[in-house]
């Protein structure tokens, strides 16, 4: 498939493209992302760098500045939108900075208005730098000390790799896979850095193939490489910042092992699945449309026996009526009401991931308990 026919979608591509979409989004791991208002916000932003890599992936057919405007505009909004949009937004101005030096590097007429090009990407990265600054600056600073630089770069590797690793093994049961061990973290680096090295080989490979002999098909592949790569590694190096004064590795855990992570590493993953059907040149037929319109009827029938079977078992928590559990606690702490006693001091593990007592709900109980007996009285 063309950037060509990527421009003139019929009924077949369109089909497709809907299909592809339905297994993406019914995936178990999106069903529990979604009973979580707050994880709204990380959907904002995957679809609007979704609009941004889209627009890029024009320009490397088109050549027209509007949409490299779009592009670079909407990379630099979902740094307002989450964190994690500096990735985004860093990744596509490499991406828009490189498409434009090869593009130069091999016209022999219009070169002014591709320097011209450059404008946009000079004004979007000093505000992106600005944006980094801010935020960097609001960190929260500790006194603790940080790791070596060998360790950071230890962790980088066994970040990348387990990211990877844990973003398809989680696909089907998040919660229900053990956490991972860090005992082999070194090992893991080993494997992390290998891919690293095995993909910047590829991108410089294809550079290199475009520089001998260019076409704009290529133009393409190299930026639905680079974006997703860019994006990755940036992406694991603000975890590795992040973590850099914590001694324990036991810390990756949490940012391995949780989806509001790894569906970033997810969608990295589906543009490299687009990258990969662009390359092999399939033509988008009926029978091809239909081949995706089945596999997203299967994702949808199995994202419906995974939420009506798996939960109660990988999570039992969740057969737990909380309001039973409520009151539960209502009235253990009404009959012991000195804070001191073991009924308001107990773990509430079994409802929330958080370490939380009654305790730390006091007043809420203190008022609910008032109004319940003020009610009685009446």
């Amino acid at each position: 498939m063309t950037g060509k026919e990527l421009t003139h979608p019929n009924w077949q591509r369109n089909l497709t493209g809907l299909a592809i979409a339905i297994v993406f989004g019914f995936q178990p791991i999106i069903s529990t992302l979604i009973g979580w208002p707050f994880m709204g916000i990380q959907f904002l932003c995957l679809s609007v760098s979704l609009f941004s890599f889209l627009y890029l992936f024009e320009f490397t057919q088109s050549g027209r500045r509007l949409h490299l405007y779009l592009a670079l505009g909407l990379a630099y909004l979902t740094m307002h939108i989450f964190g994690t949009g500096l990735a985004i937004s860093l990744s596509v101005l490499f991406t828009a900075t490189l498409l434009i030096t090869l593009k130069w590097s091999q016209t022999s007429d219009d070169k002014l208005a591709l320097v011209k090009s450059f404008i946009p990407v000079f004004v979007v990265s000093a505000l992106t730098l600005g944006h980094t600054y801010l935020m960097l600056k609001g960190e929260l600073h500790t006194d603790a000390e940080n790791v070596s630089f060998f360790t950071s770069i230890t962790r980088y590797g066994a970040i990348l790799i387990e990211f990877l690793h844990t973003s398809l093994r989680y696909i089907w049961a998040q919660g229900g896979c053990h956490q991972p061990e860090m005992r082999g973290m070194e090992t893991d680096s080993i494997y992390g850095w290998g891919l690293v090295i095995i993909v910047l080989i590829t991108i410089f490979s294809s550079i290199n193939t475009y520089l001998k002999k260019p076409s704009d098909e290529l133009l393409m592949w190299i930026s639905i490489l680079t974006l997703p790569t860019i994006t990755l590694l940036i992406i694991v190096a603000m975890i590795t910042y992040r973590i850099q004064s914590e001694p324990s590795h036991n810390v990756i855990i949490g940012y391995i092992n949780t989806d509001r992570y790894l569906i970033f590493s997810s969608f990295c993953g589906l543009v490299y699945c687009l990258g990969l059907f662009l390359r092999s040149n399939i033509k988008i037929t009926t029978s091809v449309a239909a081949a995706f319109c089945i596999a997203a009827v299967f994702s949808i029938a199995g994202n419906a026996v995974f939420m009506h079977k798996v939960p109660h078992i990988v999570w039992p928590e969740k057969s737990i009526s909380h309001e039973e559990y409520w009151n539960e606690i209502l009235h253990s702490v009404q009959a012991n009401p000195d804070h001191q006693n073991a009924s308001w001091n107990q773990s509430m593990s079994v409802v929330t991931v958080f370490d939380l007592t009654p305790l730390d709900f006091q007043a809420l109980i203190e008022k609910q308990l008032k109004l319940q007996n003020s009610a009685e009285s009446d």
